[in-house]
């Protein structure tokens, strides 16, 4: 596999009603004057969930409906020292930020995508390459912040599988994001029956930026270790017809194994500002 620089993934989730979208907005222009101005903010439209009664197993209730994220890669010679001098800073200053707003509505992820198996169409033709480093963690003792309490049973392993239309692709067979699930389900399952268990439809602003108006399908399965993770993507990838099935249907295909380190809520000092503009995600439930 093609080696690849890797980086950390920080993710802030706002509510999906309510004042939300304001928040996220004030959010972000803090950070960005506090001078962190690689900060993004993405818009999720709908989110769909597949397993009964369960929003998301590492999220605060409704923080679906904004995302501001953050991309950290290595610096400073080691990964070691990049948790210690960016990565742990820049939560710390997030949550701290959170809470001096009096935003609990929210919550904190920290994550490390470890591969990437990506399909992409090339002169008319299936193309796929993939790249995959060893999963960088932070100690358990390094993630005592001041103004974050750890969400409780974070899965720590997890697929997304990332369905974008082909640009101009004649005759599209468009998934809706509920049947998203029901597509990739049978190239999943596999032998440790493993099912996709959530997926959402969202934007982000490197797509508002590039003029595109449609919206991105992620769909997320959650796995047990480091090495089964790795193993059912090489799986899914290269010994399923996924790939050529979501072309057939008008969409390339891309494979991120993540390490989910942790979720935190942010710890409230103070009562927020009344914020009132809202941006309704709409969620469904799998019958």
């Amino acid at each position: 596999m093609e080696r690849h620089t890797n980086f950390f993934e920080l993710h802030v989730g706002f509510a999906h009603e309510g004042s939300g979208k304001a928040a996220a907005d004030e959010f972000l222009a803090q950070l960005i004057k506090m001078d962190s101005p690689d900060w993004s903010r993405s818009v999720v439209k709908s989110v769909h969930i597949t397993k009964p009664g369960c929003m998301d197993p590492h999220n605060v209730p409704g923080t679906f409906g904004w995302l501001v994220s953050r991309k950290i890669f290595l610096s400073a010679g080691s990964w070691k020292s990049t948790v210690n001098r960016i990565v742990l800073p820049a939560c710390e200053q997030a949550l701290g930020l959170l809470s001096s707003r009096g935003v609990s509505n929210a919550r904190l992820e920290i994550e490390f995508p470890f591969a990437c198996f990506s399909a992409s169409l090339i002169d008319g033709r299936l193309s796929r390459t993939a790249w995959a480093e060893d999963p960088v963690s932070i100690e358990a003792d390094h993630l005592g912040f001041a103004y974050g309490t750890p969400l409780p049973e974070v899965p720590k392993w997890e697929i997304h599988f990332v369905l974008d239309l082909v640009p101009g692709f004649e005759d599209a067979k468009r998934l809706a994001v509920d049947q998203v699930a029901e597509f990739l389900q049978p190239y999943v399952l596999g032998p440790h029956e493993i099912k996709v268990e959530q997926t959402i439809e969202y934007r982000s602003q490197s797509m508002e930026q590039e003029g595109r108006t449609g919206y991105r399908l992620i769909a997320t399965a959650y796995y047990d270790d480091e090495l089964q993770t790795q193993k059912e993507a090489e799986r899914i990838f290269y010994n399923t017809d996924l790939c050529q099935d979501a072309l057939r249907r008008g969409y390339t295909v891309r494979l991120i194994p993540e390490h989910i380190i942790a979720c935190l809520r942010p710890t409230v000092i103070s009562k927020a500002d009344d914020l009132t503009e809202s941006h309704p995600t709409e969620v469904t439930h799998a019958r």
